[in-house]
């Protein structure tokens, strides 16, 4: 078998894997009954996370923009397949919030892209197209859009929660090492 169609067949088997385990969060999260999270200002560090690779090099981070906030990947140089978003954020402070893919994977697969402002939750995910190839270095992978609640003046947060990942070829579990929430007052 040539090497071009075993990278094929090893991206379409990325791919399938990402659908599939992205349907079953879904399908998990839609059958839970959701508790409205309330982000507080914290610190979150790998440990936080039960499954971290031996293997993790990647870091995420929230960074305030004057619309919003970007969420920044940096792979440290290595190559990177997809992304899953797990975010919190208070619905009370921020309103018409979006999540807008970024420019970080090059023609993405988006395999899921919901925000839900009644639980202040964002999940979003994507991964490489079938003949595409992983992705490295450091760019926006989502904006968040948002507007500010003012009538209300307090410290408020976006945050990663735990189902947040970072996928890499060859590597079973998540790459991701440091995510950096973002706290601020509006």
């Amino acid at each position: 078998m040539s090497k071009t169609a075993i990278i094929v067949l090893t991206g379409i088997g990325i791919i399938g894997a990402a659908v599939i385990y992205c349907e079953l969060q879904l399908n998990a999260r839609n059958s839970k009954t959701a508790v409205s999270p309330t982000p507080t200002p914290i610190s979150v560090s790998s440990s936080s996370f039960p499954t971290i690779s031996s293997q993790a090099f990647a870091g995420l981070s929230l960074q305030r923009t004057p619309t919003g906030a970007d969420i920044v990947l940096d792979t440290a140089g290595k190559s990177v397949s997809a992304i899953q978003l797990d975010i919190a954020y208070s619905p009370d402070v921020l309103t018409d919030m979006r999540l807008i893919p970024g420019n970080f994977f090059m023609n993405p697969v988006t395999l899921a892209n919901e925000v839900d402002p009644a639980k202040g939750t964002i999940f979003y995910a994507a991964a490489l197209p079938v003949n595409g190839r992983p992705w490295n270095g450091k760019g926006i992978v989502a904006s968040l859009n948002f507007t500010t609640n003012r009538g209300i003046v307090s410290q408020t947060a976006i945050q990663f929660m735990p189902k947040t990942k970072v996928t890499a070829l060859n590597i079973s579990d998540s790459i991701l090492k440091t995510m950096t929430n973002l706290t601020f007052t509006p």
